[in-house]
């Protein structure tokens, strides 16, 4: 059975790529969930143990396709500088945290309730976690990644005026001396611009008025 499980899982290893390309991630992987779910179904219903080779053949979708899927759509959410730490996360959950898991609970409820029983419940677990998986993908993240396109393509079309470099500065209120009817040009600026040369005289003329109106 593990040849044939194997054998099956070449075609979508090698097709992960277009076929995540052409239906979408989240659908692949929501796609392979359901396939866990119909496998389980199958050998809860099953009464001769060769039957289990139709079921096998499945395999190939919920490893090779869900699996590859997964990887694929990781690769693209990170950045460059950690997609081996995505990688080995993914790895660490599904071949370590999740098969030791699944093996210790699956182990318990066939010991308590049989083995059909278990590959049921583990079958309605899996079609819920697929459906629960797509339906907050399409309600909740797939909103906002259609948003943040939306504004990367008006920030994209957005035109761009071009202003002559002429345009950004303004004539001065007076003319300076010898210019003989040159102006002097100021950049735009919301605060006027103060003569530098009189404007500590100015501050200092402004004092010896206040203490003179103080002696008065």
């Amino acid at each position: 059975m593990t040849t044939v499980a194997s054998f099956s899982s070449i075609p979508f290893l090698v097709l992960s790529d277009f076929l995540c390309r052409k239906f979408g991630y989240v659908q692949c992987i929501a796609f392979g969930l359901i396939c866990y779910s119909i496998r389980c179904l199958g050998y809860s219903l099953i009464k001769n143990y060769y039957w289990c080779f139709p079921f096998e053949v499945i395999e190939g979708i919920t490893t090779g396709l869900l699996v590859a899927s997964a990887i694929i759509y990781g690769s693209k959410l990170s950045q460059q500088s950690n997609l081996g730490t995505l990688q080995g996360i993914l790895a660490t959950f599904h071949y370590g945290f999740g098969k030791s898991a699944g093996s210790l609970l699956g182990g318990f409820l066939m010991g308590r309730l049989g083995g059909r029983v278990a590959f049921r419940i583990f079958s309605g677990g899996s079609f819920i976690f697929a459906f629960a998986y797509y339906l907050i993908f399409k309600l909740v993240f797939q909103p906002r990644i259609e948003r943040a396109e939306k504004r990367k393509r008006d920030v994209s079309n957005m035109q761009v005026e071009i202003i002559p470099k002429e345009d950004l500065s303004i004539a001065g209120p007076e003319s300076s001396k010898g210019s003989k009817g040159k102006t002097e040009l100021y950049p735009i600026t919301s605060t006027p611009i103060k003569n530098s040369s009189s404007y500590p005289s100015n501050k200092i003329e402004n004092e010896n008025e206040r203490e003179s109106n103080l002696n008065a």
